[in-house]
């Protein structure tokens, strides 16, 4: 232990005044790094940051090939994707979507077996409570949607 802080101290010596200045700035500019390195962490923990690499070095590639006009048309794609890989990462988006990936087995048996063959199978699916939470997310989603449809229309 004595031997670690001693070579600390050896190390503290030989760094310079602007060394220290240096350290001094980086440490005050932490905590405004801490947000952006969180938000890389959920990019590479979705994969995103991946995609995103890949879209970037596309783009490189492809700069001496194409002309301006589909540049900009894939930088537009680039950044729908971006907006919706962000947007995917949020909880409830996370939770839909690892319902459906996380039981594929499950999904997969239950489309097997679970039959509407006219109005009175419907009714009586209608009955089960999970059916009826399912119903509930998709006519959430389904208002949503609508209402921003709508919005978008009364704009025109």
């Amino acid at each position: 232990m004595s031997s670690e802080s001693s070579e600390i101290k050896k190390q503290r010596i030989e760094l310079s005044e602007e060394d220290m200045e240096r350290i001094a700035e980086l440490l005050k500019t932490i905590q405004s790094i801490e947000p952006a390195l969180k938000m890389i962490g959920d990019l590479v923990e979705s994969g995103a940051l991946e995609t995103i690499t890949n879209l970037i070095y596309m783009i490189h590639l492809s700069k001496n090939i194409v002309n301006e006009e589909m540049v900009s048309g894939t930088a537009n794609i680039a950044s729908t994707m971006l907006d919706m890989s962000s947007k995917l990462i949020m909880p409830p988006m996370q939770n839909l979507i690892n319902a459906l990936l996380d039981h594929q087995m499950e999904f997969e048996e239950e489309i097997a077996k679970t039959k509407v063959k006219g109005f009175w199978s419907l009714l009586s699916l209608l009955r089960d409570r999970d059916i009826q939470r399912g119903l509930s997310v998709l006519f959430a989603m389904l208002k949503v949607l609508g209402r921003n449809v709508k919005i978008k229309e009364e704009k025109k």
